[in-house]
Parts: C-alpha cells; sequence; structure tokens
C-alpha cells in the first residue's frame, strides 16, 4: 500500500511544537512530510528528494539575502515541504522580500526555538510517520481481508460493491466491460443512461489486467473519493479483477462447449436425437422446432495472406481481422436471428439458422448476408464468400445442409472466386456438372470447342469468350447482352456471327447452343483449358 501521507499541519499541530510558529506560506500546511533534513551547505538543492522539512541556523544566508531568496526558491521547487529557520541567532528577522515569495509559492517558512535541537524534530518525524505508516498499512489489510472474504465465500460484483460503499460511505456502481451492464450499490432509476454515460457523468477508477480493460469503479456520489477511499477501491479493483477473471473464463469454456455441440451436429458426430435435445438445453437452446439452415461465412484468400506474412505483428493484424469479421457477422445474425448457432474454424464462421421451409430464400436472409458481406468487403482488407444451404426439417439432418453450404463453398469459387454469395438451391447445372467435369473425355470436347475462341482473343486481343458467356448468361437475348455490355445491336449482333464461325457452329439451333451452353459453364466451373 502507497503511504499516504503526514501533513506538516497534522505534525505542527503536536503539543511539542506549540512553541514553532508558521511565519508565513500557511496555504502550503497541507504539504506532506517525509522525512527531515538539516541545511549546512549552500547547494542543499542537489540534495532535496521531495517531502522534506529543511532545517537551518541561518548562519550561511546572514550575509547573502538575495541568495537566501534563490535558496526558498530552489528547495521548493525540488519538492521540500517546509523550512525551519532559528531567528535571533544569525538573522534576526526575515525581510519582507522572503514573505512575499514565502505567500506567492505557497511555501510555509516556520520560526523554530532557538534553543530546541534539529534532533527535536528529527525524531518525531519519523515516529510519527512510522506510526501513521503502521495504522494504514493495518487498515489497508482490514480492507483486503474484506474483500477476500467476499471471494473466498463464493461473493461476486454486486458483493463486492455493495462493501466497497459501505466502507467509502458512498454509492458505489460498477461497469462490467465483460457482459456490459452495471451492478450498482443502490436503485438507480435510470441504469441504461448510467451504462452509457457514466465516464461523462461520474468520477470513475478503471480496473485493468494486463492493459486489458475490465470495468470501471464508478463514484456516485456528489463527494469525489478520499486517500481512505482510493485505498478501498484499490482493493476492490484487485477482487474485482480476480472476478472478471473467472468471468471470462467461464464464458471461454461455454463458448467452447457451444461450438464443440455445434460442430458435432454439422458434421454428424450426435447419434441419437435425445442427445441433441439434452446437450442444447443445456445452452438454452429448444431444438425440437422444425426448420434449420446453414450459413458459412469463408473468408476468401485467407492462407495467401498468411503466406505473405513476415512478422508476428503481420499476424496479430491478420487474426484482428478474423476476429473483427466473426465478431461483427455474429452480432449481425443475432440481430435478426436471436436463437442462431455459431461455430468458428481459422477462416470461415458456420452459422445454424432456425428458419421454416422458406427461409433458405427469404429475402430477409438474403438482405442480412448481403449486408455481412458488403461490411466484410467495405471495412476489412478481406471479402468473403457466403453460401446457405437447404432448410431440414430435423435438427438430426442439418448435417446436409452443412454439406450443401461446402459444395456450394467449392462451386462458388471456381465459378465466381470471391466476395460472392451463392444459395445452394441456385447452383442449378452448375450443381449436375460438377458429377463428371474432371473426366477426360469432359476435358478434351471443352479444348476441342473453346480453344478457338480464347486463340482468337488472344491473337487479335478481342473479348469474343466474354461476349459469349454474357450472351448465355442473359439467356440469348441479343438485345439485353448489347445493353449490359453498352455496345450498339448491330456490333453484337456481327460479333455473334463471328463467334459462331470462330465455333464453327451454327448457334441459331437450340441444340447446338445447349451443348455450347454446358461446354461454357463447365469451363466456369474449372477452367478446364
Amino acid at each position: 500500500m502507497e503511504y499516504t501521507g503526514l501533513t506538516l499541519g497534522e505534525f505542527l499541530s503536536n503539543d511539542e511544537f506549540r512553541d514553532y510558529k508558521v511565519l508565513c506560506g500557511k496555504k502550503g500546511l497541507c504539504r506532506t512530510v517525509n522525512s527531515a533534513t538539516v541545511m549546512d551547505a549552500v547547494d542543499i538543492e542537489n540534495w532535496i528528494r521531495g517531502g522534506e522539512i529543511v532545517m537551518t541556523s541561518g548562519y550561511i544566508w546572514k550575509n547573502s539575502p538575495k541568495d537566501f531568496l534563490k535558496m526558498i526558491e530552489k528547495i521548493n521547487s525540488m519538492g521540500a515541504t517546509a523550512l525551519f529557520i532559528k531567528l535571533g541567532r544569525f538573522i534576526d528577522r526575515l525581510s519582507p522580500d522572503v514573505y512575499e515569495l514565502s505567500e506567492k509559492l505557497d511555501f510555509p517558512i516556520v520560526k523554530m526555538p532557538v534553543e530546541r535541537l534539529f534532533l527535536e524534530v528529527t525524531e518525531p518525524v519519523l515516529t510519527r510517520i512510522i506510526d501513521r505508516q503502521a495504522v494504514e498499512l493495518r487498515h489497508s489489510q482490514e480492507i483486503h481481508n474484506s474483500f477476500i472474504n467476499i471471494v473466498t465465500k463464493g461473493g461476486g460484483v454486486q458483493e463486492i460493491i455493495e462493501t466497497l460503499a459501505i466502507l467509502c460511505g458512498k454509492e458505489i456502481a460498477f461497469y462490467d466491460a465483460i457482459l456490459d451492464r452495471i451492478s450498482t450499490s443502490s436503485y438507480v432509476e435510470d441504469i441504461e443512461s448510467l451504462r452509457e454515460n457514466y465516464r461523462q457523468m461520474y468520477e470513475c477508477r478503471p480496473v485493468n489486467m494486463d492493459g486489458k480493460f475490465l470495468g470501471s469503479i464508478i463514484n456516485l456520489s456528489q463527494t469525489p473519493f478520499g486517500q481512505y477511499d482510493i485505498v478501498a477501491a484499490e482493493h476492490a479493483s484487485t477482487v474485482l479483477n480476480l472476478v472478471q477473471q473467472k468471468s471470462i473464463s467461464k464464458i471461454q469454456i461455454e463458448k467452447q462447449y457451444r461450438m464443440n455441440f455445434v460442430q458435432d451436429m454439422i458434421i454428424r458426430n450426435i447419434k441419437t436425437r435425445e442427445e441433441v435435445f439434452r446437450r442444447g438445453k443445456v445452452f438454452g437452446w429448444d431444438l425440437k422446432k422444425e426448420g434449420y439452415l446453414c450459413v458459412i461465412v469463408d473468408i476468401d484468400d485467407f492462407k495467401k495472406q498468411y503466406l505473405k506474412m513476415n512478422t508476428i505483428t503481420d499476424s496479430k493484424k491478420i487474426n484482428f481481422s478474423i476476429e473483427q469479421i466473426f465478431s461483427f457477422t455474429q452480432q449481425m445474425i443475432t440481430e435478426y436471428y436471436s436463437d442462431a448457432m455459431f461455430t468458428f474454424l481459422s477462416d470461415s464462421l458456420t452459422a445454424i439458422i432456425p428458419a421454416d421451409e422458406e427461409g433458405d430464400k427469404s429475402d430477409f436472409l438474403m438482405k442480412m448476408l448481403q449486408e455481412i458481406r458488403l461490411k466484410i468487403q467495405n471495412e476489412t482488407q478481406f471479402t468473403a464468400t457466403i453460401v446457405v444451404g437447404c432448410v431440414q426439417k430435423d435438427i438430426m439432418n442439418i448435417y446436409k445442409s452443412y454439406q450443401q453450404a461446402q459444395k456450394c463453398i467449392k462451386i462458388s469459387r471456381r465459378v465466381f472466386q470471391r466476395n460472392h454469395l451463392m444459395y445452394f438451391q441456385d447452383l442449378g447445372i452448375y450443381l449436375f456438372l460438377d458429377s463428371f467435369q474432371q473426366t477426360d473425355d469432359t476435358k478434351q470436347l471443352c479444348r476441342q470447342t473453346i480453344e478457338p475462341l480464347l486463340l482468337y482473343d488472344k491473337e487479335h486481343r478481342t473479348q469474343m469468350m466474354e461476349t459469349l458467356v454474357t450472351i448465355i448468361d442473359e439467356n440469348w437475348n441479343l438485345k439485353q447482352t448489347s445493353e449490359k455490355m453498352f455496345l450498339h445491336y448491330n456490333t453484337l449482333k456481327k460479333r455473334f456471327i463471328k463467334i459462331q464461325e470462330i465455333l464453327g457452329k451454327d448457334l441459331s439451333d437450340t441444340s447446338q447452343r445447349i451443348i455450347i451452353e454446358l461446354i461454357i459453364r463447365l469451363y466456369e466451373l474449372n477452367s478446364l483449358l
């Protein structure tokens, strides 16, 4: 515990110093006395450490009144508490300049009886400081024991705050940064306003651990904390730190259990419905409802970013960004679906969302996921591929929705590469093609069909392949394609004729169109050439 200090006024109030007279600088009587020293050299300021009563007979200054003034300024600036001088021995009286300077600096100058020994000041100073420290240490220990007893008996934040309020004689509150809530020693009408504005409204003392902010002790009274109140608050801060660490550990353990449970469900590591219901009930989840789907938010190019790392700082920045993405993604999903369940891997978040049969394609869900995708794109260094599996009526089948979502990621990355939102039920022809895309016959067919068009683009620096893909995307509607590509209709029509010549296909023929479209989708799916 830090020594709170004996003031000069308290020291001089003892009977043994009744014949000592404060000549000037009385406003400085609140200064703290830490020791006493005798001045016997002109450079005494070099030996000042702060808090000293400096005693002198005045001998070295008897013929140097200006140097005496400079000495007062110097020892005051070095933190000396006061000057005790034996007037009537070498200096009869202080000059008006000394009085003026003393009052200006609030630096006390005390007349010390000539017959008194300097030792008669030094010994009481040391004795009283030791006695004062002993009292304060005893008081500190009592406070410490009060708070430790609360913790050892299983008490929490509320009991600590109530005890601190009694010790300080003040109304006290505590802002819990872990749970974002306020605990108070007595009733507060507008607790929400207090939670949001306590820093601006009241005196606060932060509770930190290893530089991490855990909360604030708040003085709700109009009277500021005194020295003993601060001591009590420091002890309260120590045990609040312990309680908060316990709370953090509990939250982390429960979070891990929740994540493990969700992982078990999506990888089908739970065999019975009863086990699902029982484990879900522990976390307050009613899993007997009908309708659940999986959403996966997968960070694009995560592994590439890691390969670029050169320092620990780079790693910390990337991890911070990922944590930030997961945090606001979970928050946004929870705002829409309060009973959503989550688990995390190094570069992806999986959410199980309760939904009806239309939930996997609802405007509500699509809007929310688009907001998340754009927020990741605009506010972080990453983008994300977000995918949605189909609704499963029974929670036991949620693994199917998860597998569908994983299939979406695989195909979306091949076709759209990154920063895309895809629903499993929108895979369409891509899902059909994915099953046989890697066969040698398929690769050969793609090469024979598409390669002439790619070679033509490379040789003539044209955009024939891009044009053909856009035409297919627009359902072979040339007018819509021209508008999308910002081309004149006649220009696009001529380009379409040229594409047919290069491919050697008549694309007015429906069967030829189907074949070309399938080949183009295969090409998009895996860039087979």
